[in-house]
């Protein structure tokens, strides 16, 4: 039974302080951008961030009790977001038709333009 109490607060730490913000450190930077050290602990820190505020937040905002199912519901979906984000439009843009390279290279001669123009 002590093992099982020490795997509840293994995973329960982990799941916690450290998921949520490794999830949301590769939207704040791209593949090659950092060291897994500096992404481990970066990730603990967005955890520890946004976990605690997003919870409060729920309870403030919309008067959500804190629960343990609420909490957990709060955080895989905090988790999730960042994944469905990273997967989710690249699909979009590939079944739109929409090349990343050429959209962003209309963007900067759109930019251009509106810039001759405005002399």
């Amino acid at each position: 039974m002590v093992v099982l109490e020490w795997l509840r607060y293994i995973f329960g730490s982990l799941f916690i302080l450290f998921i949520p913000g490794f999830s949301w450190s590769w939207i704040f930077f791209k593949k090659d951008k950092i060291d897994w050290i500096e992404r481990i602990a970066l990730s603990v820190g967005l955890s520890v961030a946004l976990v605690p505020l997003t919870i409060l937040w729920l309870n403030y905002v919309f008067g959500v009790k804190i629960t343990l199912l609420n909490t957990i519901l709060a955080v895989c979906i905090l988790s999730a977001l960042p994944v469905a984000y990273i997967y989710g439009v690249p699909y979009y843009r590939r079944r739109r038709g929409i090349d990343p390279k050429s959209a962003d290279e209309e963007t900067t001669s759109e930019d251009s333009d509106t810039l001759d123009n405005q002399d």
